[in-house]
């Protein structure tokens, strides 16, 4: 789990980086993502952006493409877990947790939302219909 952030004017530098590395185009501006099986990223803030992967060697398969010149790698591993949820119940049940509109009109494949349940910060993207 990684934190990718560019420098303001290197955002479209930083994304190249996430297809080269992750193979995964993220549309232009914050909130845009993309899921492709065990990988995902997702824009939560101008410029910011979140990538998961299962496979090892993310950060430094990254530190490899994003010069300092374009911005920052920061490895959440240690400190952030990424939990799967799917099923024909899982809107309803993450809809007792967090309040956010999980229909999929308002919450497209793909896209990924910054929210907190009793002060603890998570990261939700859609990956699929249910």
């Amino acid at each position: 789990i990684l934190q990718l952030a560019a420098w303001p004017g290197e955002e479209k530098r930083l994304m190249s980086a996430i297809y080269k590395v992750a193979g995964l185009a993220l549309p232009d501006g914050a909130g845009g993502g993309v899921a492709n099986g065990v990988r995902a990223a997702f824009g939560f803030a101008p410029g910011k952006f979140t990538v998961v992967d299962e496979a090892e060697g993310l950060a430094a398969a990254f530190c490899g493409v994003v010069t300092p010149d374009v911005g920052t790698v920061t490895d959440l591993s240690h400190g952030r877990t990424a939990i799967r949820i799917a099923g024909p119940k899982a809107e309803w049940v993450l809809a007792k947790f967090f309040a956010i509109d999980f229909a999929l009109t308002a919450f497209p494949v793909g896209a990924g939302r910054s929210t907190t349940h009793h002060d603890v910060f998570a990261q939700i993207q859609r990956s699929g219909g249910d």
